[in-house]
């Protein structure tokens, strides 16, 4: 009866510790999941956000309260480089707000449309071009952006004389 009884105190320490070594390998596997997710989640939000900032890099230098008119030409050639090269892209087309410079020329094109198709682009492209020829040289703009609220990509430049 003793022998009995002392098998089944071994066999129940054993199961107990069979138990608690399978919830110890459940938790850190699951914490070596979480750790793993999280890294993936970080690194494509870091990328997300550079991606978005070499976006925006080529027309930021270009905003200010006394922007040159040289220098708004040059970012009217931004803004159609950067749509010529998104051509297609949902979300990424710049559109350029010229309605304080000149009311018949209003807004070009539609700030993040998703008809980013190639025709599309090219028609409000031409339509920029010949905004440059508004700019004169020696005056003044002021010139602001807005961003699309998801993306933190800019969407639109505010063109409007000093």
């Amino acid at each position: 009866m003793k022998k009995c009884l002392k098998n089944e105190k071994g066999f129940v320490i054993s199961s107990m510790i069979v138990i608690l070594g399978v919830l110890l390998a459940v938790s850190i596997g699951s914490y070596v999941y979480y750790s793993a997710s999280k890294t993936v989640y970080d690194t494509n939000n870091a990328l997300s956000e550079q991606e978005t900032s070499v976006y925006n890099m080529a027309l930021v230098p270009y905003l200010g309260s006394s922007t040159r008119g040289a220098n708004v030409r040059s970012l009217i050639d931004a803004v159609i480089a950067s749509n010529t090269s998104n051509a297609g892209q949902s979300g990424k087309f710049i559109s350029i707000d010229a309605s304080k410079l000149d009311s018949s020329i209003g807004v070009i094109g539609d700030a993040g449309t998703s008809l980013n198709t190639t025709e599309y682009v090219n028609e409000y492209n031409t339509k920029m071009s010949s905004l440059k020829t508004k700019i004169e040289a020696g005056k003044t703009y002021n010139v602001t952006a807005s961003y699309d609220v998801g993306s933190g990509r800019i969407k639109e430049v505010i063109i409007e004389e000093n």
